[in-house]
């Protein structure tokens, strides 16, 4: 049997690296979306952040589609580089939809498909080129770090192109060409789950047939739920920003904002970094009570951003709101973690992830329904009243982690 497969190459690693870029793309419209409700006022605002949302459900069919093809029904490379040419295309399609909102949608809900589609390449592509958990995990790590840079990136490059016009933010995903070039020169095919086992011998083997057998826990479903209302209640926050940022700000408009909003927006995921960066030390900190600490944040950051009139306080807002949301997701796979056999755990993360995408799909109507029952319009009660929805999760999440004895036997 050989010994595993500790490291790769620096330039395969780039190669899987390109994929992990381009995941969180959404980012990159969400700038321009008062740019957005300018240039359609016939259509409700309601309907505009679906437009934002809309990706998100077929973002989740592509991921369940790649994820059961990949692999083993396809190869990789050949499989990331048709995604890849989808992405880019659809990404770029909406710029020639100046006047056509259905173009626009049409073109979205393909990209959203397209960016499932990448979504579970490049850790799958790891998980079988590196067998080494200790290097895996490294790896995995470096790759979300791509993923968070590319999100700035494309969030920043996204509100810089619609202060020149609202069509020309869909430019930006014509830099995932770049990241076409570097997958076709450097990404290597993972080995097949026969070679692997051929390598590996039998203990691959019962792994896999681990994977198979997969129960969740029904402890972990309360997390799940938890994953999908912090992130149905997360998304007021963004989805709002620039139209707040617009009428909010005195002397700004749907353009002018859209760059400063993209600045400040690529703060979240600078926050969020920063935060999961020492997730450690917060959880020897709270214990069992960091998911309390984490929504009290995020609380913190929504309310700001609802009642602020400056960049001052939208970008302080956005700050709180990403160092405390994106706090909450590494704990709650911890805890995840703890309850879930080993041979379960990427199942049941996936599964968390896949009903995030759901939420954010559902977002719009989940603001509308807040707007009603406060029967107002203002969009800033809507993430106000989300922050309140943190604090009444966060306390959910402390009183049944105040009876999960897993946590005690951690502590053991």
């Amino acid at each position: 049997m050989s010994t595993k497969k500790t490291v790769i190459s620096g330039t395969t690693a780039l190669g899987v690296y390109a994929i992990f870029f381009l995941v969180s793309g959404n980012g990159a419209v969400t700038p321009a979306i008062a740019a957005f409700a300018q240039q359609f006022p016939e259509v409700s605002t309601t309907n505009i952040l679906f437009l934002n949302n809309l990706p998100s459900i077929f973002t989740l069919i592509g991921t369940l589609l790649m994820g059961a093809l990949v692999g083993t029904k396809v190869k990789f490379k050949p499989a990331g580089i048709v995604a890849l040419i989808l992405y880019i295309v659809m990404g770029i399609a909406p710029f020639f939809f100046e006047s056509s909102l259905t173009g626009v949608i049409v073109a979205r809900a393909i990209w959203g498909l397209s960016a499932g589609l990448i979504a579970p390449i490049g850790a799958s592509a790891f998980l079988r080129l590196v067998r080494d958990k200790d290097a895996r995990a490294t790896y995995l790590g470096r790759g979300s770090a791509w993923q968070q840079v590319g999100c700035i990136f494309l969030t920043l490059l996204g509100g810089w192109l619609c202060a020149v016009g609202w069509k020309y933010t869909f430019l930006a995903y014509g830099i995932g060409l770049l990241a076409l070039i570097a997958f076709v020169i450097w990404f290597k095919e993972p080995p097949t789950l026969q070679e692997i086992m051929i390598q590996e011998g039998d203990v691959a083997a019962e792994d896999f047939k681990k994977a198979e057998r997969i129960k969740i826990p029904a402890k972990a479903w309360f997390f799940i739920g938890i994953f999908f209302f912090g992130q149905l209640a997360f998304m007021p926050g963004v989805m709002d920003f620039a139209i707040l940022m617009s009428t909010k700000v005195p002397g700004q408009d749907a353009l002018s904002v859209g760059g400063m909003a993209g600045t400040l927006l690529s703060l979240l995921t600078v926050a969020g970094a920063i935060s999961t960066a020492v997730t450690d030390r917060f959880v020897k900190a709270f214990g069992k009570f960091t998911g309390l600490f984490a929504f009290i944040i995020a609380a913190a950051g929504m309310v700001c951003i609802g009642i602020a009139t400056s960049y001052f306080m939208f970008g302080l807002g956005i700050v709180l709101l990403g160092f405390g949301w994106i706090l909450a997701i590494p704990v709650i796979n911890l805890e995840v973690g703890m309850i879930t056999p080993a041979s379960g755990v990427s199942f049941v993360v996936s599964l968390v992830w896949a009903l995030g995408n759901a939420a954010v799909f559902f977002a719009a109507w989940y603001q509308a329904a807040l707007l009603g029952l406060f029967s107002t319009v203002d969009l800033s009660v809507a993430v106000i009243a989300s922050g309140g929805i943190y604090v009444i999760l966060g306390i959910i999440w402390a009183l049944f982690n105040s009876k999960n004895s897993t946590w005690a036997k951690t502590a053991e």
